[in-house]
């Protein structure tokens, strides 16, 4: 049994908390860490390792609106399934030091009910344009265009908790995304929701961030016997191959129960919104739940061969890391476990 295990965030994105760490005991995964083999190369992020893992081409983007819209409404999806979509998420947007910091869906709650007034105001507005929107979940906003635009964006992940000044979309079409996002922000000043959600305390909308534009690719691939995730990207693409894809379970020891020999991705994405808005304190808890729930019984099943390959696949900055552990790894005693912190 083969398991890629995809954790998102494993490492904290920059230096600054090295000192903090040094201290940290966290043995079992500190030993997956020291005897593996690593290996580390640039990477775009989770988004395109997951396309370029199920056999996807980057188009001007990798196509994550389309992919994904085939999860949320399959039917909505085969209609438009030659149209050009991008993810139009519900963002709160503020100054901060002459910059714009960008908050995302997991800072603030909204409704589908709040989604789905929002995009229809969005719809009469620009249906003159032939642009339309569309809301499936509270936090997972569509726009469709009637033409490929020359548009290249980032990923919502990349930019989430950051200053956006120099990530806004780029295109060789003077004023097509800064219009739109012009129009949208206008929109949403003095919409209802909005006004409501001011009153309650809430964080308002108050733009929507354009990301993973793309036609739905024809031909995917998966080499995967069986998919384990919550990870929307992910089930959306395992649906796509009609691969065997499952809800994460809560530990090793249930995976170990429910699933066949083979080759596994687990994907782990516990981490990532305690990273991204620097929420240290969360992210620690997370670790060490993930030492005990994942990475001691991950050795533990290692040890006795019923695991014959683990590979780690996380992401820091623009590498993505790769720990490459084998029952016969663990055999290489003058290699001593090194903390946590040096893997930073």
């Amino acid at each position: 049994m083969h398991i890629h295990l995809l954790i998102p965030n494993l490492f904290w994105p920059d230096a600054s908390l090295k000192e903090t760490i040094k201290h940290w005991s966290l043995p079992a995964l500190e030993t997956i860490l020291t005897k593996s083999q690593l290996n580390q190369q640039p990477s775009e992020g989770i988004e395109a390792w997951l396309c370029e893992t199920f056999g996807i081409s980057k188009q001007q983007d990798w196509p994550i609106a389309p992919i994904t819209l085939s999860l949320d409404d399959p039917n909505y999806s085969l209609k438009s399934s030659s149209k050009y979509w991008l993810r139009a998420d519900p963002v709160h947007l503020r100054i901060a030091n002459n910059h714009l910091l960008l908050a995302d869906s997991q800072m603030f709650k909204i409704s589908l009910t709040e989604a789905s007034q929002i995009t229809d105001t969005f719809n009469r507005y620009f249906s003159k344009d032939e642009i339309s929107f569309a809301a499936f979940y509270p936090d997972r906003w569509y726009m469709g265009l009637p033409r490929i635009p020359n548009l290249q964006t980032r990923p919502l992940s990349y930019v989430s908790g950051k200053n956006i000044n120099a990530q806004l979309p780029m295109t060789t079409e003077k004023g097509l995304a800064h219009k739109i996002l012009n129009e949208v922000q206008m929109l949403l000043h003095e919409h209802p929701i909005n006004l409501a959600r001011e009153i309650q305390g809430d964080l308002i909308i108050n733009s929507v961030w354009l990301w993973g534009g793309g036609i739905l690719p024809k031909q995917f691939c998966c080499n995967f016997d069986q998919v384990w995730s919550n990870y929307p990207i992910t089930q959306a693409l395992a649906n796509l191959c009609n691969a065997p894809h499952y809800p994460l379970p809560p530990d090793t020891n249930e995976w170990l129960q429910s699933t066949t020999k083979g080759n596994h991705l687990v994907v782990i994405d516990l981490l990532q919104k305690k990273a991204q808005y620097k929420i240290i304190n969360e992210w620690y808890d997370c670790i060490n739940q993930l030492e005990q729930k994942w990475f001691s019984p991950l050795l533990n099943a290692i040890k006795k061969d019923q695991i014959k390959q683990l590979t780690i696949h996380t992401f820091n900055q623009d590498l993505v890391k790769q720990f490459k552990l084998t029952p016969r790894g663990l055999w290489k005693f003058w290699s001593f476990n090194k903390a946590f912190s040096t893997f930073h």
